[in-house]
């Protein structure tokens, strides 16, 4: 039910598979794990539930073989001296190259303000890294969208932990 209009099958330098695909479109409702079962079955082996990001005006589509390890994860996120906002903000995703990606960013300060801030740096650097932008790239254009944002100070830090679940 997806109709694909380019597709990318490459090995990696440890090799392993890597499936990009391009589409016109991709629904909420698909099963992921369904796809990749299909996908898998069509390539010869088994592959992980891919990571899918809108580019353009259609959809990318990122399967890699299933990796050795597996990433557990829990979080706790708690607001400052009873404030309604808090001032870090988290994302973790799949880059569907093998990686799982932990972005955690603290906005300095408390309040709405800093979880503007914090969110807005995360959120621009994971979406950068999953359209394919490395991580010093990702970080620069995030730098420069924090410093052209206002002339109020804005401030964020940003840490990334990568890894790699083949190795």
């Amino acid at each position: 039910g997806i109709r694909v209009t380019g597709i990318s099958c490459t090995e990696g330098g440890k090799g392993r598979l890597m499936v990009t695909a391009l589409t016109d479109r991709f629904d909420e409702g698909i099963n992921k794990t369904r796809l990749a079962v299909e996908a898998g079955r069509a390539c010869g082996c088994e592959l992980c539930i891919p990571s899918v990001f809108r580019s353009g005006n259609g959809c990318v589509i990122n399967f890699s073989q299933e990796a050795e390890l597996r990433v557990r994860v829990g979080t706790v996120q708690r607001a400052c001296d009873g404030n309604e906002f808090c001032g870090d903000f988290f994302e973790i995703f799949s880059d569907g190259h093998g990686r799982q990606i932990m972005v955690l960013s603290d906005g300095m300060g408390t309040g709405g303000a800093a979880a503007v801030d914090a969110s807005m740096a995360a959120e621009l650097f994971s979406s950068l890294v999953r359209s394919g932008l490395s991580f010093d790239c990702a970080l620069r254009l995030v730098n420069t969208a924090l410093l052209s944002k206002g002339t109020d100070e804005s401030l964020s830090t940003l840490d990334v932990a990568c890894i790699d679940l083949y190795s």
